[in-house]
């Protein structure tokens, strides 16, 4: 139910008709379960069982490399971050709109967004949009990251602006980290 506009419509509808037919449901999230609901699923078959992370393996204790380093930033502050697709659904625009805000206020801040997505006309679309809002020179995109305790640890905030989310992992791995976490309903 993530794509956008009027084909994500048909999808997303879609989805909570043939959801009726299945035996069992699990949602990741309460809130999944009452739009679930919404579509008239009876709730004897929907379970919630939430995304969870081991959060052992996400402690700053595990960090081995330094990721802000590696960008420069290691005297530079704060540094604003995203992990994920790179994708129209998670609502990048709003991101990078968001961003730009920031960097008015606070012009030392800098934006990194870590992930790849199915196509790079979306990613060239942001880097145009902070380029056209004057913070182009202090958004990076450095792609997909196999390390992310190293990521994460770079941030001083995380910024997660998705349109439509279950309970999201990043945000999990984030507040594992004990990283703020600033997020759309």
């Amino acid at each position: 139910w993530v794509i956008i506009g009027a084909r994500g419509e048909l999808y997303r509808h879609l989805d909570l008709l043939l959801m009726r037919r299945f035996d069992q449901l699990i949602a990741v999230s309460h809130a999944t379960k009452s739009e679930i609901l919404a579509a008239h699923v009876p709730e004897a078959k929907i379970a919630v069982i939430h995304n969870a992370i081991d959060t052992d393996e996400w402690s700053r204790g595990r960090v081995a490399a330094d990721f802000r380093k590696e960008l420069g930033f290691d005297s530079i502050g704060p540094v604003i971050g995203y992990v994920g697709r790179i994708m129209p659904e998670k609502d990048l625009v709003t991101w990078i709109q968001t961003a730009a805000r920031v960097a008015a206020v606070y012009p030392e801040a800098r934006f990194v967004l870590v992930g790849e997505g199915r196509n790079v006309r979306t990613q060239a679309q942001l880097e145009q949009l902070a380029r056209a809002l004057g913070i182009g020179d202090r958004v990076v995109f450095p792609g997909y990251r196999e390390d992310l305790l190293s990521v994460y640890t770079a941030f001083d905030v995380f910024l997660l602006t998705s349109r439509r989310e279950g309970l999201p992992n990043s945000v999990l791995e984030a507040m594992a980290l004990r990283l703020p976490v600033v997020t759309t309903d």
